[in-house]
């Protein structure tokens, strides 16, 4: 009997011996099946891009040759971002299936800015119903964020709810910061909602630092009543010198521009050199930026003699501008990045 049960014992390991290999190797292959599956997902999103940049270089030179306005400038940018709407459905269905693809996203983005209305369409149903399963993500925000600016009205309404509902779960929170600018900033969205924005972002952000990346928004363009109250209301009470300094240089530059007000708009550009000079925003000095502003308000102006330029011609020999007077001067300024 001893002699059969010790068999049987030993036919047991060898049995078990045998099966979990077997077992674990089926698992492996199972494991390998999805991640082989994304990997084929990313190395088609890339040569989607790769021969969507192709194509694209090849009418980017005539773009810069047509003439900006023009109908010809029109149909090459139609043309231009036209050809990724033939690999729309493609992108959509890979894009959804690997929503943290950068690749994905970047095309998708891209895809936002087809003429074609039936697939700006579909790509914002499909980022939204993406940002939806999962809203919490980071990569759900993004979208949200390029969502709110897309010409598909539904959407963009939609993602600026689904945004402002995020502020008011987590008023405090960088997104907020972050989705309450991009709101007063909009110039498109109702009175009512950038009012919503305005008092949210005043409620929670009202004594913060980061009230000087506000102001200094606000120097690219054209400020309402709105916010110029706003910005006035931040450099009387605000603590910071960083916000006080980037809210002067907003005004400063708003007043300047307006024949009526351009003392008072002077008057606070120089202050931020007078009494900010070591203040920076990010890595800029602001007070050396105003500098070239104040400059350019007292010397550039229409109507104004042109500053004296001294420099070298090609051969190497030195002019100024000066020597000129009284001659028709052509002065061409370029740049290359």
């Amino acid at each position: 009997m001893k002699n059969n049960f010790f068999r049987f014992l030993i036919a047991m390991f060898v049995a078990i011996g045998i099966t979990i290999p077997l077992s674990a190797q089926e698992g492996a292959k199972e494991a390998v099946k999805p991640a082989a599956k994304k990997d084929e997902a990313a190395e088609r999103l890339r040569e989607i891009n790769k021969e969507i940049t192709v194509k694209r270089s090849e009418i980017l030179p005539k773009i810069r040759k047509a003439k900006p306005g023009s109908p010809e400038y029109a149909e090459l940018l139609t043309e231009y971002y036209g050809v990724a709407d033939e690999f729309a459905d493609e992108i959509i269905e890979l894009a959804g299936d690997n929503p943290s693809n950068r690749v994905a996203t970047t095309l998708m983005n891209g895809l936002m800015r087809s003429q074609n209305k039936e697939v700006v369409t579909k790509v914002t149903d499909a980022m939204l119903a993406s940002a939806k399963a999962d809203p919490t993500s980071r990569n759900s925000f993004s979208t949200l964020m390029a969502l709110m600016s897309s010409p598909n009205r539904k959407a963009a309404a939609e993602a600026t709810e689904l945004l402002l509902a995020g502020v008011k779960e987590d008023p405090k929170s960088n997104n907020s910061f972050s989705v309450l600018m991009s709101l007063m900033n909009s110039r498109t969205l109702k009175p009512m909602t950038k009012a919503e924005a305005t008092e949210l972002l005043i409620a929670n952000f009202g004594d913060s630092e980061k009230m000087a990346n506000l102001a200094m928004g606000m120097t690219r363009g054209p400020i309402s009543a709105t916010n110029v109250e706003l910005l006035e209301n931040l450099l009387e009470e605000s603590e910071f010198d960083s916000v006080k300094a980037a809210t002067s240089f907003a005004l400063g530059k708003h007043f300047s521009a307006n024949s009526g007000t351009k003392d008072k708009g002077m008057k606070l550009l120089k202050s931020i050199v007078e009494k900010y000079p070591d203040v920076k925003i990010g890595r800029t000095n602001l007070a050396k930026t105003v500098e070239g502003e104040i400059f350019e308000a007292e010397n550039l102006q229409i109507g104004m003699n042109v500053p004296d330029i001294v420099g070298e011609d090609v051969d190497g020999v030195e002019f100024k501008l000066s020597d000129y007077k009284g001659k028709v001067v052509v002065i061409d300024f370029w740049g290359d990045w």
